[in-house]
Parts: C-alpha cells; sequence; structure tokens
C-alpha cells in the first residue's frame, strides 16, 4: 500500500477541488445574479481554504511518490502542484481585487452571512485583476482537466493505486 496523505489534506484536496469545478461551472454559465454572488463567496472561501491548505502543507509533508512512478512524472507532478497553490490563491484573490474596483459596487457577502469588505486599489488593478481572473480562470480549468485525466490514467491503465493516496477516510 502507498503512503497516503494526512485526512486533513485529503479533505482540503476534495472539497477546495469541488469548490473550484462549482466556480469555473458558474463562471462559464449564463452568469445570473444570484449565481454570480454565489460565485464570489466560494471564492472568498476557496481562498481562505487554499490559505489553510498551504499552512498545512508547509507543516506536513507529502507521503514519497511511490517506487514506479518515474522521475519525469514526479517533476511535471511537483510542478503541476506547485502551479495549483499559486492559482487557488491568486485566482480567487483577483476576483475579489475585481469586483472591489469595478465602478458600480454591488454588494459583497458571504452567503449573505457577513459582509466581506472591498480591496480598494487603483482603475489598473482593476483591469489587471480582470484580465488575470479571466485568463488564469481559463488555464485553471485546462489544468484540472489534465490533473484529471492524469489521476484517471493512474487508476484505470496504471493501476497503481496513486489516486488512493488522496483518500479522505
Amino acid at each position: 500500500m502507498n503512503a497516503r496523505y494526512t485526512r486533513t489534506a485529503a479533505w482540503l484536496h476534495w472539497i477546495i477541488g469541488a469548490l473550484i469545478i462549482a466556480n469555473l461551472v458558474i463562471a462559464f454559465s449564463d452568469g445570473r445574479v444570484g449565481t454570480i454572488r454565489a460565485h464570489k463567496a466560494i471564492g472568498i472561501t476557496v481562498l481562505v481554504l487554499s490559505l489553510v491548505r498551504l499552512g498545512w502543507r508547509l507543516t506536513h509533508r507529502p507521503p514519497p511518490f511511490p517506487d514506479d512512478v518515474t522521475p519525469a512524472e514526479r517533476v511535471l507532478a511537483t510542478g503541476v502542484h506547485a502551479i495549483f497553490y499559486a492559482l487557488m490563491i491568486i485566482v480567487p484573490l483577483a476576483g475579489w481585487l475585481f469586483v472591489s474596483n469595478a465602478r458600480e459596487l454591488r454588494p459583497l457577502s458571504w452567503f449573505g452571512l457577513f459582509p466581506i469588505p472591498y480591496l480598494k486599489l487603483s482603475p489598473v488593478i482593476y483591469a489587471l485583476a480582470r484580465y488575470v481572473l479571466e485568463w488564469l480562470g481559463i488555464g485553471f480549468a485546462v489544468l484540472i482537466a489534465g490533473h484529471v485525466a492524469a489521476a484517471l490514467r493512474h487508476q484505470r491503465i496504471g493501476r497503481d493505486r496513486l489516486l488512493a493516496r488522496m483518500n479522505p477516510v
């Protein structure tokens, strides 16, 4: 049996992953007001949970790769995970900056339970945040598709039980 991630790391992985996928679906959908509010709240949730996850990762080493994972796969996996961590923080932060600097500010709250403060900066930041949010969001979707494909490849073709390392139970 392969070494496993901690339960905390696994739960954070699956919860954040599900929230990111939900937000990508909302982002690429019709953009109704209710879904946009949910999109913003989910984005803030992803940001907070990703900071928790990063803190957990910095204080808990991941399990070693199984022996049958090639050096190239190790480098690729390590690089992709570093990019994921960056995107999990940069994309929601860009979204927060984007909605905070819009010409017409709309209410910003966490699922209607409490307000989220705006991050007022210059109009240049607004334009940059919008660009970053849109393009990195697309890149995020592509990276997630590749990540899921690689996990399924390991599970179905390689049958190396690599996916079991991220089982939260």
